[in-house]
């Protein structure tokens, strides 16, 4: 077989030798199937989305407080003053629980608001810091 031989003839009613079949094109997109979206494999997680309005009502409750503190605080009446921080204080650290509790819930969970509830954890945990600095800071004066 050193000799290129010529390929046999074709049989009858194929179009070409299995020897010199066409190599395989790209077919052409199909015009009546529309391409699919992929499909969206992360979970819709509201418990994230619950963890990040606790964080974010803590943020709120706390910048009023630094205006309702300053209105008593500028009219005298330390009693009303002191009563209110208490009161503050005990708010502040309940939601700081809150949203630590629920936020780690959401990350442990996964899903698409996972990021939700680290940054709900994160601000839950800053406002009990907050809380216990003051505690320290209200020790540290009244002694």
């Amino acid at each position: 077989m050193t000799s290129q031989e010529p390929p046999a003839a074709p049989a009858p009613g194929s179009a070409q030798p299995a020897a010199y079949a066409q190599p395989a094109a790209y077919a052409p997109p199909a015009a009546s199937s529309p391409r699919k979206p992929p499909a969206d494999t992360r979970r819709s997680e509201p418990v994230g989305v619950v963890a990040l309005v606790f964080g974010i009502v803590i943020i709120v409750f706390d910048l009023a407080m630094i205006v309702v503190n300053a209105s008593i605080i500028r009219s005298g009446d330390f009693t009303t003053y002191s009563t209110v921080a208490l009161i503050a204080a005990a708010i502040s650290v309940v939601l700081a629980l809150v949203a630590i509790t629920i936020g780690i819930v959401a990350f442990v969970r996964g899903g698409a608001t996972r990021v939700y509830g680290a940054i709900a954890a994160t601000i839950g945990a800053m406002a009990l810091v907050q809380q216990f600095g003051a505690l320290i800071y209200g020790l540290i004066v009244g002694a």
